[in-house]
């Protein structure tokens, strides 16, 4: 199965069927739209870790291959794994990062903490959201490369995002 493929077989069972069930609209990044009540739009990326040190993704529709996460990122990264399957990340698993400006029922959030016309001095607050009570608790600071405007207005203040695994072949 190729990266392409796991990225979408996951946006296809993790997003796409659950939105419809609950009678939503969602528009991914690979532009397949799907017709329900309202428009969101969600977009995927495969993310996975380079030569086992580095946390990177790949977006092939934006030409957009081995982009690194760093400055607090890799680190959220980290925690969410953690959280979402009780265990550090494996070597050799892959991942789909599934990303919108709209909230479309996710595990966590970055939130705009602080803002600055130079990218280098703005940053955001990396949160996982308590579905139980709704609870966040804020667990990172999180600096995002310029790369992330190719999928965000400068103005958006919150990201919503999740991490799932690929399956194995």
């Amino acid at each position: 199965m190729q990266p392409i493929d796991k990225v979408l077989d996951v946006v296809q069972n993790k997003i796409i069927k659950p939105a419809l069930e609950q009678g939503k609209t969602v528009t991914n990044t690979f532009n397949v739209p799907v017709r329900t009540n309202h428009k969101m739009s969600i977009k995927a990326v495969r993310l996975y870790k380079m030569g086992e040190a580095m946390w990177v993704f790949d977006d092939e529709p934006e030409n957009i291959y081995g982009e690194a996460f760093v400055n607090g990122a890799d680190k959220a990264i980290e925690l969410a794994i953690q959280h979402e399957y009780g265990h550090k990340h494996q070597s050799g698993d892959e991942y789909v990062l599934t990303f919108s400006d709209i909230d479309y029922d996710t595990n966590y959030e970055l939130i705009l903490d602080h803002h600055n016309d130079t990218e280098l001095d703005s940053y955001w607050k990396f949160m996982i959201r308590d579905g139980h009570d709704n609870k966040v608790e804020v667990l990172q600071k999180v600096w995002l490369c310029p790369t992330f405007h190719t999928y965000f207005d400068t103005d958006t203040r919150k990201i919503y995002f999740d991490i799932t695994k690929c399956p194995k072949e």
